[in-house]
């Protein structure tokens, strides 16, 4: 009966008519059509709250009708809506309605990214005094092994979608008109004071981060940089909510 009731809302199927009590299947209907909606406009809400800059972007009439045809594409398997949309960064791509945004895909990825990461566990990081003060227990930090937070996504994207994020931000300084959106970026994303949070980065920083990841060593996830780079690069990735905790490279005798 679950599964009749489940199908009658999402597919608009009656199977579950003969299951309910009323004085006229007219009546049925009715009950059963007022349900649905309340249940369709709730779900359209969510996904509007999931994905509030896609919205902004296409209109809330076309975003309605999308999430509209995407609940009845992917109807949620779990209770907890915010793990619903999944899927909805591919779904859009099927509309030639909106091959005029081609950067919508990944704009839908980065927000229900970052809803995923506002609702991961809490995974402590290192604070800058605590990473300066492991950094000086070593006598060569160079050969120290950097482990990086679980709540983590290092990401090259195809289309500027960082930046056209943060212009639809109240108070931003980014303008919508000065931004290449062609230009791929480079985007950190992780968990900052409870909430999903990204960082564009540069490709030197993504680098590092993506080699600290492998396991590798800070002498080999630096080996690129100069001394210079070296120093600004440091100094960037220490105020990041990233670092979980520093160890000496195994087998290393040199502390």
């Amino acid at each position: 009966m679950q599964h009749h009731f489940s199908q009658s809302i999402l597919f608009e199927q009656d199977k579950i008519l003969t299951y309910m009590k009323a004085d006229s299947s007219s009546e049925k209907k009715i009950r059963l059509s007022i349900y649905r909606n309340n249940v369709f406009s709730s779900l359209i809400e969510a996904l509007g709250e999931v994905f509030p800059v896609c919205k902004m972007l296409v209109g809330s009439q076309c975003f309605d009708a999308l999430a509209y045809q995407y609940i009845q594409h992917t109807p949620p398997s779990s209770p907890v809506l915010s793990e619903y949309g999944g899927e909805f960064a591919n779904f859009v791509t099927q509309f030639p309605e909106l091959a005029g945004i081609p950067y919508l895909n990944e704009l839908a990825r980065l927000e229900y990214q970052l809803l995923q990461l506002t609702h991961a566990a809490e995974d402590k990081t290192l604070s800058p005094g605590e990473i300066q003060q492991k950094i000086m227990g070593f006598d060569d930090p160079t050969l120290t092994q950097w482990q990086l937070t679980k709540n983590i996504l290092l990401w090259k994207t195809t289309y500027a979608v960082g930046s056209i994020y943060l212009a639809h931000q109240a108070g931003s300084q980014k303008n919508l008109e000065n931004i290449d959106w062609q230009k791929p970026e480079f985007l950190l994303l992780t968990k900052k004071n409870l909430y999903g949070h990204f960082y564009l980065i540069s490709s030197e920083e993504w680098h590092m981060l993506s080699q600290f990841l492998l396991g590798h060593s800070f002498a080999q996830a630096c080996a690129h940089l100069d001394e210079e780079g070296l120093s600004d690069m440091f100094a960037n990735i220490v105020q990041k909510p990233v670092i979980k905790e520093i160890h000496k490279v195994q087998g290393d005798k040199s502390c």
